[in-house]
Parts: C-alpha cells; sequence; structure tokens
C-alpha cells in the first residue's frame, strides 16, 4: 500500500502558511500563532485557560504565554471566575474587539490562498480529512501519554 510521506507536506505547509499569515498581519502587535487565541477568546467570551488550549489544541504553558502576550498588548483581559478565584475568564478589551474586523478580514485572505483553484467539494473534503488526521494524532497522544503515565508506575 503506498503511503505518502503527509507529514513532510503539513510540516511545509504550516511553515509556508505562518510566513503568509505573518505578512499578511504584519500590522499586528502578534505573531502567526496569537491569532488562533484571539479568535477564539471573541468566539467564546469568558473562556478559561483550560478550555481554551484544548479548543485551539495548544498545550497550557505555551496558551499561557500568548495570552500573557496579549494581555500585555492590551487587546485580552483575565478577570477571576466569581464561583472559583483560581480559574480565569479571558475577554477582548475594546482594543483587542477593534482589530476583530480587520483580523477576521486578513485570514479570509489567507484562506483565499490555501484553497486557490479549489472546488467547494474539495474543500469540504478537504476539510473533513485534516479533521481525521487530528483525530489520528490526537489518539497517538492519548496513547503516549497513557503509556508515559503506565511506565512511570
Amino acid at each position: 500500500m503506498y503511503k505518502p510521506s503527509i507529514g513532510k507536506y503539513i510540516s511545509a505547509i504550516y511553515r509556508q502558511q505562518s510566513i503568509v499569515v505573518n505578512h499578511l498581519l504584519h500590522d499586528f502587535s502578534f505573531g502567526s500563532s496569537h491569532y488562533l487565541f484571539l479568535i477564539n477568546i471573541h468566539t467564546h467570551e469568558g473562556i478559561n485557560l483550560k478550555e481554551l488550549g484544548k479548543l485551539v489544541m495548544i498545550d497550557r504553558a505555551n496558551t499561557t504565554r500568548a495570552v500573557k502576550k496579549l494581555e500585555a498588548d492590551g487587546l485580552v483581559i483575565a478577570l477571576a471566575d466569581e464561583t472559583d478565584k483560581r480559574n480565569r475568564k479571558l475577554y477582548l478589551t475594546d482594543k483587542g474587539k477593534q482589530i476583530m474586523p480587520n483580523l477576521r478580514t486578513k485570514l479570509s485572505e489567507v484562506s483565499t490562498v490555501l484553497t486557490k483553484d479549489m472546488t467547494d467539494e474539495e474543500i469540504k473534503q478537504l476539510e473533513s480529512l485534516l479533521i481525521k488526521l487530528s483525530g489520528n494524532v490526537q489518539d497517538a497522544l492519548k496513547d503516549i501519554k497513557e503509556e508515559n503515565a503506565h511506565g512511570n508506575d
């Protein structure tokens, strides 16, 4: 059975897409990974760090670092949860909300670049396949974590 090096293409697409995103977002104060957090905080106001990390599929340490950068830039504010003061809920500031329309336009341009010359059906099929790939990798990561946990017994 033919097994192409899918990882090679995913890696190349990620690196090259990051360059395109950084170019399109050069007017913003953040890099190519930070927009994921802004979009998801905007979409899920009041989300906490743990939920945000799961949503964007980035570990807690990197999620915390990214949110701190966005807070320092005045785009995000973290407020203590009324029921659990240790839990911080995330919201966009007015400054963060003001950049969202322009940010979404720029990200739409990235999608246009990525899907150039593709039909709607091909785009839907690609999305479905990428979701499968992501699920497969997440399953493998769970297995690795379980192996590591049992190996430390």
